[in-house]
């Protein structure tokens, strides 16, 4: 019942891990043992972690209601780092998110990794695009749209993308963004005003960051034009391929 073996050989406690961890069965026992040994946690959270959503809806939320094709990166959606490692490598592998209704509408959605770059002010604000999903999320038609005109209400609904099929890379400093054709029921709250009195020169400010729909191409650097004070009611964990013993100065490597 306890899931324990007594080994006839050594004569003490052997645990039996399954190792399929989402295509990395090779790295995977390792992994746990460094970070038992070193005590750190296997996955990384950004953005709103689960068990804050319902105290997140309490402010009461607006909801997506644009059409068009679209390219969102909210900045409180990135990673950062894991304590005490160096660095980490991992995979997304679930998105958590608010919605208006349990059956919430997706007409075309495209998760993806993007990196800031050094914020200019009055200009728009620069991401590398990391991975890329290779097809769009799509519920069914007919969901109905929340009812009051502006989308604000209190939402019950509760919505999870299993996305580690997907195979996104990421790693520290990388945000989730998204690509919506149309109809993309996110919802949203006023930024905080202490969010935004913490700005940096050069920092890339707090907030959602917006532009037209293209084509991400993995490599290439995008330009969201759009910046407006609010912050999503989603979350993204990522499940660790492994992690760095020594800092990127301490092994040679150009951080640039």
């Amino acid at each position: 019942k306890t899931g324990m073996i007594w080994s006839e050989v050594f004569q003490r406690p052997v645990c039996i891990a399954h190792a399929n961890g989402g295509g990395f069965a090779d790295s995977t026992l390792d992994l746990l043992h460094a970070a038992r040994t070193l005590r750190f946690d296997t996955t990384v959270n950004a953005g709103l972690v689960v068990e804050d959503m319902g105290r997140f809806a309490d402010r009461g939320l607006y909801v997506d209601q644009e059409k068009q094709d679209r390219i969102v990166v909210d900045s409180s959606i990135c990673f950062g780092p894991l304590d005490p490692m160096p660095g980490w490598r991992g995979i997304m592998s679930q998105v958590n998110m608010i919605t208006p209704h349990n059956e919430a509408g997706f007409e075309g959605m495209w998760f993806f990794a993007a990196r800031p770059k050094t914020h200019r002010e009055g200009e728009p604000q620069a991401f590398e695009v990391g991975a890329v999903q290779h097809m769009p999320i799509v519920t069914r038609k007919g969901v109905p749209r929340p009812r009051r005109r502006n989308g604000t209400a209190w939402f019950e609904g509760r919505n999870r993308f299993e996305i580690h099929y997907f195979n996104l890379p990421v790693g520290p400093g990388e945000c989730l963004g998204w690509r919506c054709y149309g109809r993309c029921d996110v919802t949203f709250a006023d930024l905080p005003k202490d969010q935004l009195a913490k700005q940096r020169p050069g920092q890339v400010p707090a907030g959602v960051w917006q532009g037209a729909g293209a084509d991400l191409i993995k490599g290439q650097t995008i330009r969201l034009d759009k910046w407006r004070p609010h912050i999503h009611g989603v979350g993204v964990i990522a499940e660790l391929t492994g992690v760095d013993f020594y800092s990127t100065a301490e092994s040679g490597k150009d951080e640039r």
